[in-house]
């Protein structure tokens, strides 16, 4: 599902990186350097930015990232220390490989997952959402599908406030059926893969377990870290400003993005 020009961000400032360490100076104020700072930071917000900006609207690495880039381009026409620019790249680089790029793969392949299937919701639409997975639910406990309808009609009203509610409820939903899904811990901890918290199997080794017989598991993590970290991020929001109200359609916004990632999910799981 990688897209080679998004998963290729992060190369060439870690191929900066490289040629400054193998020339071994202490500091540059090359024009070359120069141009190539510029070079970056032209790339980043014309081609790479706004790929992610689309596929992850609002996201903490994005504006992260886009803070280290501006703070490159600051640098152009001073004399630099070698080692600190070397420093400022390779952060760059692991941010984009490690952060953006596996949250735009699980983006990708949730919508690409939720098209796939004809599935009677429709995006964005807070009110449906798939019969097949509250019964699946259903069959694995009545209160896993009794918080995923729940979740479902939090979402669906306008009026709310906040919806962090909703979106910790979708969480847990999820947790909830990983872990009916995976009861046999000894089974997990049987995997070669298998490291463990504290002698239990983490979230995203039971994933890894559920859905190792179905589609890529590595994808499947990358999306439940994705809602893990948007479940945060609506929630660190609500208690960093004034009003919660003032920001609720953007949460809400934010909120129906976890359901479909939920959904995906979900519906991989229980098929």
């Amino acid at each position: 599902m990688t897209d080679s020009s998004v998963d290729e961000a992060a190369e060439p400032f870690l191929r900066f990186e490289k040629d400054l360490r193998n020339r071994g100076t202490a500091t540059t104020k090359a024009a070359d350097d120069y141009a190539r700072i510029k070079t970056l930071h032209a790339m980043w917000h014309k081609e790479y930015k706004p790929r992610f900006v689309t596929a992850l609207g609002e996201h903490p690495g994005i504006e992260a990232v886009n803070e280290e880039i501006s703070d490159l381009r600051s640098l152009v026409g001073k004399r630099i220390g070698t080692d600190d620019l070397r420093r400022r790249l390779r952060s760059v680089g692991r941010e984009i490989d490690n952060i953006l790029v596996p949250a735009y793969e699980a983006s990708r392949w949730s919508e690409a997952t939720v098209s796939e299937r004809e599935s009677p919701r429709a995006h964005g639409n807070a009110e449906d959402f798939d019969v097949n997975i509250a019964q699946g639910l259903d069959v694995l406990h009545p209160e896993l599908g009794a918080s995923y309808r729940q979740a479902r009609r939090d979402l669906a009203d306008a009026s709310r406030a906040t919806y962090v509610g909703p979106a910790g409820e979708l969480r847990e939903v999820l947790r909830g059926a990983m872990h009916a899904l995976t009861p046999d811990e000894d089974a997990i901890k049987n995997e070669q893969w298998f490291k463990g918290h504290q002698g239990a199997p983490t979230q995203a080794e039971r994933i890894r377990f559920a859905m190792q017989q179905k589609r890529d598991p590595k994808t499947a993590i990358d999306t439940l870290e994705l809602v893990e970290e948007k479940v945060g991020l609506v929630g660190r929001r609500l208690y960093s400003r004034g009003s919660g109200a003032f920001h609720a359609g953007t949460d809400r916004d934010e909120v129906l993005r976890i359901a479909q990632y939920v959904d995906a999910l979900l519906s991989d799981l229980l098929s």
